[in-house]
């Protein structure tokens, strides 16, 4: 009688474990709105991802990056690159692929509190852009303003 209560206990605590991990899990894929997450962000280098809304519930993204360097001759010089296109959020996440690439680029963007997460699969000419651009990195939030794109 005592195994098999000792049985049930611990059958009891391990489901009660992996039900707390299953949760603190789903915590972190926290589904966010539109409104949440439309603005612009900027890291350190000057690189920007501006979002806004677009139609049928998709997210629009224009990126500005930029690679800053100093030249031969000691002045700074800068590569630049540039992407555009749309993408639906899931959770907190969105899989961007800009529009003038083709499968090769990849761009993940995760939402968090006032910063924007990147990580980008592919070089940075299967991208298009400039020598050693490269989209990977933390964005901080700069402007919750609605970004409106040339159309």
């Amino acid at each position: 009688m005592k195994t098999k209560r000792l049985a049930l206990t611990f059958f009891a605590l391990c489901a009660l474990i992996c039900f707390a991990h299953t949760l603190g899990a789903q915590s972190s894929q926290v589904a966010l709105r539109y409104k949440d997450v439309v603005g612009t962000y900027k890291d350190e280098s000057g690189s920007v991802f501006t979002i806004d809304r677009a139609p049928r519930g998709m997210l629009r993204v224009k990126y500005q990056g930029v690679y800053p360097y100093r030249a031969g001759n000691g002045e700074m010089s800068a590569n630049i690159g540039e992407a555009e296109g749309t993408t639906k959020l899931v959770g907190n996440t969105a899989l961007f692929m800009p529009s003038d690439t083709e499968q090769q680029c990849r761009i993940t963007l995760v939402f968090k509190p006032r910063k924007l997460i990147v990580t980008q699969k592919g070089n940075d000419a299967e991208c298009g852009f400039g020598h050693n651009v490269n989209a990977s990195g933390t964005y901080k939030l700069r402007s919750t303003r609605v970004q409106r794109f040339d159309e």
